[in-house]
């Protein structure tokens, strides 16, 4: 997700090259693609989301162990039951929730 003054103006599409459907891993050339492209239009990555099809609403171990960026915010997607949205800041193996605000 990129954009502007902590409001969202881009969301980018990344394929996941795990096999597996309880994992995730951004392919690294897609990843870098986008990454340039953020920095040519004058916008800043402002997080990184994904789902999670098992339910859980908060970060894994996994998803901890590959925040690479503690300055973006990682958005999770519930996908079981009822949908749920939550954001947090991940930092040297620590998550913390964050607000969203859908404008």
């Amino acid at each position: 997700m990129a954009g502007k003054n902590k409001e969202v103006k881009r969301v980018y599409k990344v394929t996941n090259i795990e096999k597996n459907p309880y994992l995730f891993f951004m392919d690294p050339k897609e990843q870098l693609k986008i990454m340039n492209q953020i920095n040519t239009s004058g916008l800043k990555i402002l997080g990184i989301y994904h789902s999670h099809t098992d339910g859980s609403v908060y970060p894994s171990t996994r998803d901890i162990e590959l925040a690479f960026y503690p300055k973006v915010s990682y958005l999770i997607v519930s996908l079981k039951d009822n949908l749920q949205i939550k954001s947090f800041k991940i930092k040297e193996g620590r998550f913390k929730e964050e607000r969203i605000r859908i404008i």
